[in-house]
């Protein structure tokens, strides 16, 4: 689901971006794609972990483990994801500067920066919502990021001349509403797994990070395959080649989920 999500994400802005804003902008939305795929290896390790974990517990019929394992999850998830929106807030332009970008991929990070964050708690509610047998709101959660996202591209940026900061914002709110849409149920204790704040399991931190360890070296190796094909990309053929590089990732990310 979190591949899907970003595949998802991905080609919505590719395609109205590249419509919209022409070949720069998707040029830095191709610059900030490996730096996401090395936020997603340090993601992987979180909701891998936390699936074997949960699904031990449920296994076992100790719905309260299960929740507290939720719980320490969702927690987890928000420390790293303000922490990962704080600095591509604050540090965007010498970011972008780092990643051979402009003020363009510093104004793109400003506006997905904190799309990490609800990107890896879709995917957790997405897992816990197979686990209690409800598949169906993960699908209508992901109805609801496409209808959002192409919306709120078209709003912000034709109607609020918003450029390339609008672009990334779009991508963020609609995966805040997909979350909303998958993760409502969660906040109440009539659901079979559910959000708790007392007596967190924080001792068990290290066994997520144990069991999920496995999950970050594939998107690693994305990563630094990225960055390193990006500045080919863009020494050779320049921001138009970047951009259609771009795009053509997306494509294939959404044929690989």
């Amino acid at each position: 689901i979190l591949v899907a999500i970003q595949s998802i994400n991905g080609i919505v802005d590719g395609v109205v971006g590249s419509r919209l804003l022409g070949s720069e902008a998707m040029a830095a939305v191709g610059l900030f794609s490996p730096l996401l795929s090395l936020l997603y290896a340090v993601a992987f390790i979180i909701i891998l972990g936390s699936q074997v974990l949960g699904s031990q517990y449920a296994g076992k019929g100790e719905a309260e483990n299960t929740n507290r394992i939720f719980s320490i999850t969702v927690c987890l998830i928000t420390i790293v994801g303000v922490i990962v929106g704080i600095i591509l807030t604050v540090f965007s332009e010498p970011l972008a500067r780092l990643l051979k970008g402009d003020e363009l991929l510093a104004a793109y990070m400003r506006g997905v920066a904190f799309s990490f964050l609800f990107d890896v708690m879709g995917a957790i509610f997405a897992d816990y919502l197979q686990l209690v047998g409800n598949v169906k709101k993960t699908y209508l959660g992901m109805a609801m990021l496409i209808v959002t996202n192409v919306l709120l591209n078209v709003i912000f940026i034709r109607q609020f001349d918003m450029g390339v900061f609008g672009l990334g914002f779009a991508t963020t709110l609609s995966i805040v509403i997909t979350c909303v849409v998958m993760g409502h149920g969660f906040f109440s204790k009539k659901s079979r797994v559910h959000l708790i704040l007392k007596e967190l399991p924080w001792n068990k931190v290290l066994d997520i990070m144990k069991y999920g360890s496995s999950a970050a070296t594939f998107n690693l190796v994305l990563a630094l395959k990225g960055f390193a094909l990006n500045y080919i990309v863009l020494y050779i053929g320049g921001d138009v080649a970047l951009g259609a590089l771009s795009v053509y990732n997306s494509i294939l990310g959404v044929t690989g989920a």
